[in-house]
């Protein structure tokens, strides 16, 4: 196992230093992706939040 280990690590390394644009490509395209969805989730419950905030109070009677 620890053959395996190490030639996965050796291969790795070996990537990086011959293309690190083709390399690191797939990770900076999912935290793109990841910003993205967590700005459009938290900019959709603001948006809720201060149209809530909004409405008026309704008068409660005893």
């Amino acid at each position: 196992m620890n053959t395996y280990l190490k030639a996965a690590v050796d291969g790795s390394l070996q990537g990086i230093r011959e293309t690190p644009r083709l390399y690191f490509a797939p990770v900076t395209t999912l935290l793109a992706w990841m910003y993205q969805v967590t700005e459009s989730v938290r900019l959709k419950h603001h948006h809720a939040q201060s149209s809530h905030d909004d409405l008026p109070m309704a008068s409660h009677q005893s």
